[in-house]
């Protein structure tokens, strides 16, 4: 039978382990069943100094499933949040709206790069691209959103 710790406690810190000696650590080792942590409530780990979190085999999946994912960084240098695959990296959103997209602020504003099938109808924020992957012509390729009220003006390209 395997151990079981369950405190009768009903205070957010009914069950701690401390290692608080100035060389202390803590390592956790687990078989091939792998490690499981279920909450009814929120998960907080922190650290100090840099850290990861890391998979050997498979993919890692960070997914929210009702809210938002946030990722931020603090450091202000150009490289504060670096995306890096051998591979591609996809984004995926919902149907064309002003809320989807690949959205950049800076400094306040904000612009987003979307892409779909035809002639963009409609509205996103002032200054976002829209490329167009069925055009067939040079002047139905690449759009811009000149007011954020859903009028787009065309790009032509050269090829």
């Amino acid at each position: 039978m395997e151990p079981t710790i369950d405190p009768p406690a009903a205070v957010v810190d009914a069950v701690r382990i401390i290692a608080s000696a100035a060389n202390g650590g803590m390592d956790i080792d687990a078989g091939t069943g792998g490690i499981t942590i279920d909450s009814t409530g929120g998960i907080s780990i922190d650290a100090a100094t840099a850290s990861n979190f890391s998979a050997a085999a498979g993919d890692l999946t960070l997914a929210a499933a009702t809210n938002s994912v946030v990722v931020s960084a603090a450091e202000a240098t150009v490289d504060a949040i670096q995306l890096t695959a051998v591979g591609g990296i996809t984004a995926t959103t919902g149907a064309l709206a002003a809320t989807t997209g690949f959205h950049v602020t800076q400094a306040g504003e904000t612009a987003a790069i979307q892409v779909g099938t035809g002639v963009p109808i409609h509205i996103a924020p002032k200054g976002s691209l829209y490329i167009n992957t069925t055009a067939v012509t040079t002047t139905t390729r690449l759009y811009i959103e000149t007011d954020g009220a859903g009028t787009w003006a065309n790009f032509t390209t050269s090829v």
